[in-house]
């Protein structure tokens, strides 16, 4: 009799344990049951825009509905960030960002939004800077490159982007923790400062590494360092600045994050098939012709990253006094 009663109770929890697990199981099981729109901050054309349409034409092997990319210029990025992050929290909605929106806006302008808004979900790619100098300047490594800088305060013309960019606050830490004094000058955009280093009308600037690698190899520029922790790939015989004594890091990232409030689940689903994408052969191939830096991280590496160079550049921009207000 206890035998036939302790059966009856055992047959009794799988079947309770069944009956609790369905709604979890459903939960994920019905998403996505519709498409998934992709909130790009940027232009057409851009480097996140390129980034992501490549993307797509391998998603529908790993996500079984499909995604809608929609640009929403504006703002320095935080016109597209805003409008995402104020979507329902469902997984319907997905935002695809560089570093500025996340890392450098929060402190140089009054958002709609803060890092409690948002869940970074996966990091897609990673764009070190090169501090590249023009051939003819008497500095060939960032030893040379800061004794120089030290003996001649002020004479280095260092070409930015504009003022606030990632490159630019990287610049002012140089300065300020080893004591030199750049002349920096902002040139509109990463495609000016470019042509002004090329064209010698500044001595030395933080390209990003897809901007500058064709001209190192082909001499018009020289590479000083990578300001990156690691070396690239690529370019072996760059030293990073970190090596040569001087660990100052500048990035041009990518992050998917969505609204927080999204389902854990639904994270999961979203990372895994960017994840997927990421260690398809075929975009590796074509990611190696767009000079696109596939460098994964899971959430919790994002954030981490996000949140320690969010709090470095409120910093140096509250030094600078171009905080605002």
């Amino acid at each position: 009799m206890m035998k036939s009663i302790k059966k009856k109770m055992m047959v009794l929890a799988v079947i309770f344990s069944v009956v609790i697990a369905i709604p979890v199981m459903g939960l994920s099981a019905d998403y996505p049951s519709k498409p998934v729109k992709i909130i790009i901050p940027w232009g057409v054309g851009g480097g996140t825009d390129m980034l992501v349409r490549s993307m797509m034409s391998f998603m529908p092997s790993y996500f079984p509905r499909p995604m809608v990319v929609i640009n929403k210029p504006g703002g320095g990025g935080t016109i597209g960030t805003t409008f995402a992050l104020n979507a329902k929290p469902d997984g319907y909605t997905i935002c695809i960002n560089g570093w500025g929106p996340f890392v450098t806006q929060p402190s140089l302008k009054k958002l709609q939004y803060s890092e409690k808004d948002y869940i970074p979900v996966i990091q897609l790619s990673n764009i070190p800077r090169i501090l590249s100098a023009y051939p003819t300047m008497p500095y060939n490594n960032m030893k040379e490159f800061m004794a120089y800088a030290k003996a001649n305060p002020g004479k280095v013309k260092a070409g930015v982007a504009a003022v606030g960019t990632t490159g630019h606050l990287a610049m002012v830490q140089l300065e300020q923790d080893f004591g030199v004094e750049f002349t920096q000058i902002p040139q509109g955009g990463g495609g000016p400062q470019k042509v002004a280093l090329l064209g010698g009308h500044v001595d030395a600037a933080p390209l990003v590494a897809s901007e500058a690698g064709p001209f190192i190899k082909s001499k018009q520029l020289k590479a000083l360092g990578i300001m990156d922790s690691k070396r690239m790939a690529d370019l072996p015989d760059i030293p990073t600045l970190a090596e040569q004594g001087y660990p100052i890091e500048s990035y041009v990232a990518f992050h998917v994050a969505v609204p927080t409030g999204t389902p854990p689940d639904r994270i999961k689903v979203i990372h895994d098939a960017f994840r997927k994408v990421l260690d398809d052969k075929g975009f590796q191939k074509i990611a190696k012709k767009l000079n696109i830096r596939i460098d994964y991280e899971d959430g919790e590496q994002s954030r981490a990253k996000l949140e320690k160079f969010r709090k470095l550049y409120a910093d140096i921009v509250k030094e600078l006094g171009i905080e605002k207000k």
